[in-house]
This record gives C-alpha cells, sequence and structure tokens, in this order.
C-alpha cells in the first residue's frame, strides 16, 4: 500500500498545480476576448472611415440608432470571440494592426497557449509525482502568466494609441476605461 504521506505530497503538488494552471488559463481567455474586442473595434472604426471617405455617410434626415449600434457590435464581438486564438491572430495579422515585434511575440505566445491547452497535462504528468517536474512546469505557468500580463500592457497601448490617432484626449481614453471597468466588475459577462 502507498504511503499516505506520499499520497498527501502528491495532492498538494496537484492543487498547485491545478490553481497556477487555471489562473493562468483564465488571464489566456482574459486575453483572448481583448483580442477580440482590439480586432472589432479597428476593423469596424476602419470600415467606417472608408464609408465616410466614399461618401456614405448618413443623410442629415437620419439618426443613427445607438442601440442598434451597439446591438451589431455586440454581435460581431460575440462572433470574433468564437474564433480560436490562432484563426483571430491570422486575421489580426491580414489586417495589419500590429507591430511585426508585437506580432512575433503573439506568435510565440499561440504556441505555449496551445501546448498548455493540448499537452501540458501529458507532458508533464510526472510534475504530481516529483518535486523537481512539479518546480518546472509551475515555473513554465508562471512564465507564461507573465507573458500573459505584458502581453495585455501592449494590447493597452495598442488601444490608447489607436484612440488617440482618433482624436481622444487622455481624459476621455481613461473615463471610459472606468465606465467598461466598472461595467465589467458589477455584471456576470
Amino acid at each position: 500500500m502507498m504511503n499516505i504521506n506520499l499520497k498527501l505530497q502528491q495532492a498538494e503538488r496537484l492543487e498547485k498545480i491545478s490553481k497556477a494552471l487555471g489562473f493562468v488559463l483564465w488571464q489566456i481567455q482574459v486575453l483572448e476576448g481583448s483580442l477580440a474586442t482590439y480586432w472589432i473595434i479597428v476593423t469596424q472604426a476602419q470600415k467606417n472611415g472608408k464609408e465616410e471617405e466614399e461618401g456614405k455617410e448618413l443623410d442629415e434626415g437620419k439618426e443613427l440608432d445607438e442601440k442598434a449600434v451597439e446591438k451589431e457590435a455586440r454581435e460581431l464581438l460575440e462572433k470574433a470571440k468564437k474564433y480560436t486564438l490562432g484563426n483571430l491572430l491570422q486575421r489580426m495579422k491580414k489586417d495589419g494592426l500590429f507591430e511585426p515585434e508585437l506580432e512575433k511575440r503573439l506568435e510565440v505566445f499561440l504556441d505555449q497557449r496551445n501546448w498548455l491547452v493540448h499537452r501540458s497535462s501529458s507532458d508533464s504528468h510526472a510534475a504530481v509525482y516529483h518535486d523537481q517536474d512539479a518546480a518546472r512546469l509551475l515555473n513554465r505557468l508562471d512564465l507564461m502568466r507573465g507573458e500573459v500580463n505584458a502581453l495585455m500592457k501592449e494590447l493597452d497601448l495598442c488601444v490608447i494609441s489607436f484612440a488617440a490617432d482618433r482624436g481622444f484626449s487622455e481624459e476621455q481614453i481613461q473615463a471610459c476605461t472606468e465606465v467598461i471597468l466598472n461595467e465589467w466588475h458589477s455584471s456576470d459577462m
């Protein structure tokens, strides 16, 4: 029969691994949602900008139906959030939304994300049984967590730059950010 202390050690390792893995996975989901949102905002703004350049502005007698626009934006966002990260990044690359360095980091991150979702269990099964393997896996998960945070900061800079290029002041950007965060924190999105 297996030693009870050994079983307890394995259970403790599994708990640490599960917590770290779950946390990183949630962070990745937030990043993926933020990338989808950025893609929709930028591509829709570009589409609307082209329509205005082509003279397809609203007729003076027609009013902008904000609810209809918001509904359409939410539908586009929900559709974009269903794309795989790889598919979304391909679309963003095609649209030229990122500098080459950030694009490369996202591609490398995609490989790490795919490892986490598809192969981490089979590649790291020994982590439950051995301290060294657990430490190696936990370190890899921590590095991923750090990269997710860094990528979110880069994306934040992209959003701020995009908004500033369209004439929004820092105060307006901050006010919009606060509204979105308050809505996000107060709901079950």
